[in-house]
């Protein structure tokens, strides 16, 4: 979403989200060499808002500055997040199994595919 060599130019090349999931997006690689170091802001206005729902990208065109970059990574999670839950049927009207918030990390199941790698290590 926000190119390296962008955060980069913008002296957040070590930023903790660069290479996080709310900071990537699914695209061909010529589309990839056409944004290039382009700035989100720029790129992003130009897309299909269908496309950027499809990529669950955070309709506030504000959250594309590159001042807000940390903003647009945590309402992208938040995206990520609500489309997840609802595919692994973990939505608020699910009886006995509340959805994860964006940062939460889940409890260990016994009998999880963790506790049998561990008894394998």
């Amino acid at each position: 979403m926000f190119p390296k060599a962008w955060l980069k130019r913008h002296a957040l090349h070590e930023h903790p989200e660069r290479d996080a999931v709310a900071n990537f997006a699914f695209l061909s690689k010529w589309d990839n060499i056409r944004i290039g170091a382009e700035d989100p802001a720029s790129y992003l206005a130009k897309a299909n808002p269908e496309v950027l729902r499809a990529q669950w990208i955070p309709p506030d065109e504000g959250l594309w500055a590159i001042e807000r970059f940390d903003e647009f990574c945590a309402a992208r999670r938040e995206l990520l997040a609500g489309v997840l839950n609802e595919m692994l049927g973990l939505g608020a009207d699910t009886p006995g199994e509340e959805p994860l918030d964006a940062d939460e990390p889940p409890e260990l199941e016994l009998g999880s595919w963790s506790d049998d790698a561990a008894l394998m290590a």
